[in-house]
């Protein structure tokens, strides 16, 4: 299906965004608020635009023009299939939200460190050194979503995950790891860190002490395989987990000693 001519407003003025495509069945429209505009397949730059946003829908890649928007802050692309990010997102100046790939990591082009707004990037593939290295140079981050993809990670790797990680100590408070495939969790936590979430880390038991050692966290998300436990229970004792108020666990067994995270509001 194609929707033209979709209309927005803002500051009293009408934005016109053409030729949005498609997802089979029904309209691809990108949430439209003021001052935001709609996501599709090809849109029309408009220097007024802060925010881009999408609904879900089947859009697998942006196009060059995305550059264009010099004023954009805002690029949320997670419910897209958008693996890929083109080399012209480095243009985009002012950007201080960029979101995609909840589940697998987006790929990014060479000069992502110029873009020295950010403060929420994620969820990134990092599948070398230089990739590691690049986003070490974004100093203002808050929020950060890193993938693995699974592989194992080299010595220089992991070297540069300790670089990166001292780099942001002190501004980087949300860390979310996918695909961690090796041995040790400590190389890839900062005792700053009040919210983690792992997912297909596969992680051991021991690795547990080291998040209960981290004395700002305060939210924990363990998803789907993000320990290799044989079956056994992940025990949270007392003593640890000074600050956590919210935990949440997907397909883990799990018991609790008494008298074990007594912060805790929401499980």
């Amino acid at each position: 299906m194609r929707v033209d001519h979709a209309l927005a407003t803002h500051a009293g003025r009408a934005l016109a965004t053409r030729s949005l495509t498609t997802c089979p069945g029904h309209a691809c429209l990108g949430r439209v608020y003021p001052g935001r505009t709609c996501l599709g397949r090809a849109f029309r730059p408009y220097p007024v635009e802060h925010v881009l946003s999408s609904t879900p829908c089947y859009i697998s890649a942006l196009p060059d023009s995305i550059g264009d928007l010099q004023n954009l802050e805002f690029l949320d692309t997670r419910r897209t299939l958008i693996r890929k990010l083109p080399n012209s997102i480095v243009k985009l100046q002012k950007l201080v939200y960029l979101l995609g790939g909840p589940f697998i990591g987006f790929k990014f082009p060479k000069g992502i460190r110029k873009l020295k707004r950010l403060t929420t990037f994620g969820t990134a593939r990092a599948h070398n050194v230089h990739s590691l290295q690049e986003i070490g140079q974004l100093v203002d981050l808050h929020k950060l979503g890193i993938d693995f993809g699974g592989s194992d990670l080299s010595l220089r790797m992991l070297e540069e995950i300790s670089v990166l990680l001292s780099k942001l100590n002190g501004s980087l408070r949300s860390l979310k790891i996918l695909h961690w495939a090796d041995s040790s969790l400590k190389k890839a936590l900062d005792e700053h860190v009040t919210k983690i979430t792992l997912s297909n880390t596969r992680l051991q038991l021991e690795d547990l002490q080291v998040l209960r050692n981290l004395p700002a966290l305060v939210y924990l998300k363990l998803g789907y395989k993000s320990f290799f436990n044989n079956d056994e229970d992940l025990v949270f004792d007392r003593g640890g987990f000074a600050q956590l108020k919210f935990l949440e666990i997907i397909e883990q067994n799990v018991s609790f000693k008494e008298g074990a995270v007594r912060s805790l509001r929401n499980f």
